[in-house]
């Protein structure tokens, strides 16, 4: 069973609003994922000094992550970088560059305290940090805006092409079928089993934000061997040998009709 799902109900992000005096935007966010070990994440949460919430010191304002899950993700899920909890242990990497990079310094300094780093180890990871915030796509000002580049557009490009029903999700079908333009045969719960590896909200689909992550992880060598990684790879190559042909084929063209 998967940790947090035993004793999970749909009513746990109100029972964690009452119990701990989290807000509702902090609560659901905890409920939906991390389920009943939402529980200790709150054993372990600071008071915030306000009247309302009691509980849950965010991490950036305007997003519901809170200061005691950098501990709990040192303590119980075995964090050792700041990059794990923005990318690995969270999503904010994923979600919001800007403000995984505003909360870097903070990460630090708490990972630091259950860890034992000193200051020059906690620069060094906060810039660790940003180069995998780089790595992804973006290019970091010091005036905080973000710029997308082209990593999150190549991506993007090879999701779509897989996406053929343009729902803005890769389902099991679709997989069946990339495959069999490839000219491989793979059963359809081949293709649910390849989903279920990438799918973290369990929703049966995956996502362009799912299908990011496990590109940007397989690139960094955090992720190896997994199936949708190497399909997407796959029609990558294709695609560029197919853009290769079509160019060869005007080449040719412009050259015969030169010659006549």
């Amino acid at each position: 069973m998967v940790e947090g799902a035993k004793g999970f109900h749909p009513n746990l992000a109100i029972e964690l609003c009452q119990t701990y005096g989290f807000d509702t935007e902090v609560a659901h966010h905890l409920a939906h994922n991390y389920g009943t070990q939402s529980h200790e994440i709150a054993k372990i949460a600071k008071l915030t000094g306000k009247r309302w919430p009691f509980l849950g010191r965010r991490l950036v304002s305007d997003m519901p992550f809170i200061e005691c899950e950098v501990r709990y993700a040192v303590q119980y899920e075995y964090a050792c970088h700041v990059k794990d909890f923005i990318a690995r242990r969270t999503r904010l990497a994923f979600l919001n560059v800007q403000a995984a990079r505003e909360c870097l310094p903070r990460v630090a300094d708490l990972m630091g305290e259950e860890l034992g780093w000193d200051e020059a180890r906690r620069a060094e990871e906060i810039a660790d940090a940003e180069g995998l915030i780089k790595s992804m796509g973006f290019r970091l000002r010091e005036g905080g805006t973000e710029v997308e580049q082209s990593a999150d557009e190549k991506y993007r490009k090879v999701f779509d092409d897989l996406d053929t029903d343009r729902t803005g999700v890769l389902r099991p079908a679709e997989l069946v079928e990339a495959y069999k333009q490839l000219g491989v045969t793979i059963d359809i719960q081949d293709a649910i089993n390849m989903v279920n590896e990438v799918d973290t909200n369990r929703n049966g689909v995956v996502d362009f934000e799912e299908f990011l992550l496990i590109m940007v992880g397989a690139s960094q060598g955090a992720i190896v061997d997994n199936r949708l990684h190497m399909l997407a790879q796959l029609t990558m190559e294709q695609a560029c040998l197919e853009e290769e042909g079509a160019t060869s084929a005007q080449v040719e063209g412009e050259k015969s009709l030169v010659e006549a």
